[in-house]
């Protein structure tokens, strides 16, 4: 059973999740404990609460564990990877998703099970500037996307319009960053529009198209606001 839909309000979200956690505990329903556990994590670390959302994390990951789900599904690795890119901790970010990675692809080889998961670490290895082995990560999510897996269409955009932009591919790569915007608007996940919009603006402003960049971290604030990611909205802040 997974988790369903909750308020779009943090504190209201978090309350919810708690009240499906303790529900979980009680029935002893595991899996739905653990799912109940990431989430709860995810709400932490908007808040910037980083200690709490790996310990919540941690203690997931033991109950999957224990359950013999060695193979944790893209979802819940990326829960891990956002908390630590949301912490600005790229080389704990890149552990979590190279580990999870390589994993898949001993298990299935190199398919659209990892495509996601490739779009994701060619994403940090970008924060990291290490603009090589980005790209051949983002060439095998592009190569291996599933056309209806909007996750993994997003990620293979992401790192592609911003290893462009910093060639100096502007027109290339605002093409791709409007895709990815356009793509994540067709999806309900507030985080999903909200990093797509960044993703745009930081190729408009290399490409000194100030005044539309500003435009669209407007946007990306107020979706941030929305979702209740305190620490994402100070970081826009802190850009002036």
């Amino acid at each position: 059973m997974a988790v369903p839909a909750w308020p779009s309000s943090s504190d209201r979200r978090r309350g919810y999740i708690e009240r499906i956690l303790s529900w979980a505990e009680r029935t002893e329903s595991r899996r739905l404990e653990a799912d109940a556990l990431r989430v709860l994590a995810r709400v932490h670390a908007m808040r910037g609460e980083f200690t709490q959302a790996r310990e919540l994390i941690g203690a997931a990951n033991t109950i999957t564990t224990r359950l013999g789900e060695v193979l944790f599904g893209p979802w819940n690795v990326n829960i891990g990877g956002f908390v630590e890119l949301l912490a600005s901790d790229h080389e704990a970010a890149e552990r979590v998703v190279r580990r999870s990675y390589e994993m898949v692809t001993r298990f299935f080889g190199t398919s659209s099970q990892s495509a996601s998961l490739a779009g994701m670490l060619a994403r940090i290895l970008v924060e990291q500037e290490r603009t090589a082995e980005a790209e051949h990560f983002a060439v095998i999510s592009q190569r291996y996307a599933a056309s209806k897996d909007v996750d993994a269409q997003v990620k293979w955009r992401r790192a592609r319009s911003r290893i462009l932009a910093s060639r100096s591919r502007f027109v290339e790569a605002e093409q791709l960053a409007r895709e990815e915007v356009t793509i994540a608007q067709g999806t309900d996940w507030l985080d999903l529009q909200a990093e797509a919009r960044m993703d745009l603006a930081h190729v408009l402003r290399l490409a000194e198209q100030t005044r539309e960049a500003s435009r669209v971290v407007e946007g990306a604030l107020e979706l941030y606001e929305r979702k209740g990611n305190i620490v994402a909205m100070r970081s826009i802040q802190a850009l002036g």
